[in-house]
């Protein structure tokens, strides 16, 4: 998704399972030709172009191949809307997890956000720009000096009748002994950490429809509330 002459390689194809980072003849020039190209793509079926439209400089082939596992699928999905988005105000752009530290590959300005069906499905994709182009963002992996501690997947899952939007929550986990703060969307989150200090998630309508929250630590369940038809707020803190 962008300028790959620079980017991919000095303009060398490079092919991962089936997928090539072709370089772009002209990389966008904003972040709506960004989205434009995004949703011709789908439009087009086309993962190699998808695929072209990303940053990869000083990103790895083992995340080059990831990526193009997760790009190839997208097209395969029927798509609603792509729409450009502001980043969240607890976004946060780097990563630790066992070692390695994850940061993009441009500086982050906000999401192209690919709405699929069912309604509230969605892929949320971290642009940024690099020079006077726009492209997606690919994570570069940078070991960390000294130590490691090996990360756990923390789970949140918000259950329930409840739709998202008729409830709210934070969370707060700790990531190589950082504590880290982050609102809940959608039904919940999945990601690498020591451990969840605490969560709390509260409904914000009085429907009678319920919610419960379970967070598990390496698929072991450390919590799980009763459900919850009120506005009482669920809230658990790591003992």
């Amino acid at each position: 998704m962008k300028q790959l002459n620079k980017i991919i390689c000095l303009g060398s194809l490079i092919t991962f399972f089936g997928l090539q980072t072709v370089p772009a003849k002209d990389a966008p020039g904003s972040a709506e030709q960004l989205r434009s190209d995004v949703e011709t793509a789908l439009k087009a079926k086309d993962a190699n172009a998808l695929m072209g439209l990303f940053n990869w400089q000083g990103v790895s082939d083992n995340m080059k191949t990831m990526m193009s596992n997760m790009v190839a699928e997208m097209p395969k999905h029927e798509w609603t809307a792509v729409k450009l988005a502001p980043l969240p105000a607890d976004f946060q752009a780097t990563n630790e997890v066992n070692g390695i530290r994850y940061r993009p590959s441009v500086a982050i300005t906000g999401w192209i956000v690919v709405e699929y069906t069912p309604a509230g499905n969605a892929a949320q994709l971290p642009y940024g720009k690099s020079g006077d182009a726009y492209y997606l963002s690919c994570n570069v992996e940078e070991k960390i000096p000294g130590p490691i501690t090996k990360s756990k997947m923390l789970n949140l899952e918000v259950m329930g009748l409840a739709d998202p939007g008729t409830f709210s929550g934070t969370y707060v986990f700790v990531q190589g002994g950082k504590q880290i703060k982050q609102n809940i969307r959608n039904r919940g989150a999945s990601f690498y950490g020591d451990y969840v200090k605490s969560c709390t998630v509260q409904k914000t309508t009085d429907s009678a429809a319920s919610i419960q929250l379970s967070i598990t630590e390496d698929g072991r369940t450390v919590f799980e509330s009763g459900e919850v038809t009120n506005q009482t707020p669920i809230v658990y803190e790591k003992k």
